[in-house]
């Protein structure tokens, strides 16, 4: 869509993939404005809306990274509000699933497990253990120290590494963040 700022990506294959917005956009097929708590498929050529955040009780929550994963999808929000039965206090590290029915689970707690509280805006689960994710500001992470917003970190059982390096090719001015990615 023209315009489109895109904070949550997901890749299927090269026709079909999950995409979320910062902000609201006019999507081609889609009926009405896309909001940015929305999520759209896009399925070669015809776009759809996946996930409607206002029908699912999380209107007005920017979701600002996604992962589409064993018919879950996972997502962060840019801001301290927690999707319907999620419990506890939000942060916008915290990962969340959403069941594709009624249901919403916080996955990850950043602050009980010690992780940068920093925003997250970029995030591909692979399993319970295993993900890639990026901040959306320069942050301290455990054992490694501080990592830029152009840098994308992996999530191995525990142990943190710095996957892609974004200084090391050249993402080093301010509107060079890594804001969305996918793993081939």
């Amino acid at each position: 869509p023209t315009g489109a700022n895109v904070d949550g990506f997901d890749r299927v294959d090269a026709t079909h993939f999950y995409m979320s917005f910062n902000g609201s956009v006019i999507v081609p097929g889609i009926a009405g404005t896309v909001a940015d708590e929305d999520v759209v498929y896009y399925n070669a050529g015809t776009w759809s809306l996946f996930f409607d955040g206002s029908a699912n009780g999380i209107g007005g929550t920017d979701l600002d990274a996604i992962s589409y994963v064993g018919g879950s999808l996972y997502f962060s929000t840019d801001d301290t509000d927690i999707p319907p039965g999620a419990g506890g206090s939000g942060d916008d590290a915290d990962i969340y699933r959403w069941n594709g029915g009624s249901s919403y689970t916080r996955i990850h707690d950043a602050s009980a497990l010690s992780w940068s509280t920093t925003n997250v805006d970029g995030f591909v689960r692979v399993d319970a253990t295993h993900f890639y994710i990026s901040y959306g500001s320069d942050t301290s992470v455990p054992v490694i120290g501080t990592v830029q917003d152009e840098d994308i970190m992996y999530y191995n059982a525990g142990v943190w590494s710095v996957y892609f390096d974004g200084t090391a090719v050249g993402l080093t001015g301010g509107d060079l963040d890594v804001d969305a990615f996918d793993l081939p």
